[in-house]
């Protein structure tokens, strides 16, 4: 039953304001450009306000995407920050590349942040528009993220549940926003994004997801079985929220 209050609570890293619309518009896969860097606690001012110039430096230069830095404020990894770019297609990518290069904003980067950096991992992320639900009318500050690590062989079967549960969850009109994606690199998972406008936000409805999904399904077992199914095709998990650092993000 773990999975059903971690659908109740759950949430990546949407942190999406456009999802919807750039599916509507393009047959294209819809990606996220993330980078996840370590810093050290002691370095962390320094970095911030080198990261800070960082960006303007990139507003400057006419960047073509949008850049927005989120850090844990619940969580296991707070010396993480995570820079996240969406909406993009793979047919971008090699130009903006080039365009990071011409521009020197790579350059940049070397010279005055990377310095107080421990490492870095590099995503993308394809974004489930069809399973998504996401309200781009609302400006989220907080987001909770569920990653769940996918057992072998269990990749086809989790797809029909998140279609089972997402559908479910559009049919019962479930308030929360929600965005499910695949990163591309690392461990095999699925990550679910849920946002928050504010800690308040968090508080658990009166009706339960769980409550409300039997009541739709007619029948508390089955709807016991669809969410207990759906937690087999995983072998572990794990949750944090996180917080949209406006003041670390390049300006809109």
């Amino acid at each position: 039953m773990k999975y059903i209050k971690l659908f109740i609570t759950m949430a990546w890293l949407s942190i999406i304001t456009s999802v919807n619309a750039v599916a509507e518009e393009s047959n294209e896969v819809v990606l996220a450009d993330e980078w996840v860097v370590t810093v050290n606690v002691n370095d962390r001012q320094a970095f911030e306000s080198a990261l800070s110039k960082h960006m303007k430096f990139r507003v400057d230069a006419k960047d073509p995407r949008q850049w927005d830095v989120y850090t844990q404020v619940i969580g296991e990894q707070m010396q993480e920050y995570v820079l996240r770019s969406c909406c993009i297609d793979w047919n971008s990518i090699e130009a903006y590349r080039q365009w990071s290069v011409t521009s020197k904003t790579s350059a940049h980067w070397s010279k005055t942040v990377s310095k107080y950096t421990q490492g870095a991992k590099h995503y993308y992320s394809e974004i489930d528009t069809e399973n998504s639900n996401w309200d781009n009318d609302k400006k989220f500050k907080y987001f909770g993220v569920s990653r769940m690590f996918v057992a072998p062989g269990e990749g086809f079967e989790l797809r029909k549940s998140i279609k089972e549960i997402s559908d479910a969850a559009k049919k019962m009109k479930w308030e929360k926003s929600f965005s499910w994606s695949s990163p591309i690199g690392g461990s095999d998972r699925i990550v679910l994004v849920v946002g928050y406008e504010s800690y308040g936000a968090m508080t658990p409805p009166k009706d339960s997801f769980f409550k409300r999904l039997s009541e739709l399904m007619g029948d508390k077992e089955k709807a016991t079985s669809l969410l207990e199914n759906y937690s087999e095709h995983f072998s572990h998990s794990d949750y944090a929220v996180y917080v949209h650092r406006e003041d670390l993000s390049m300006a809109k």
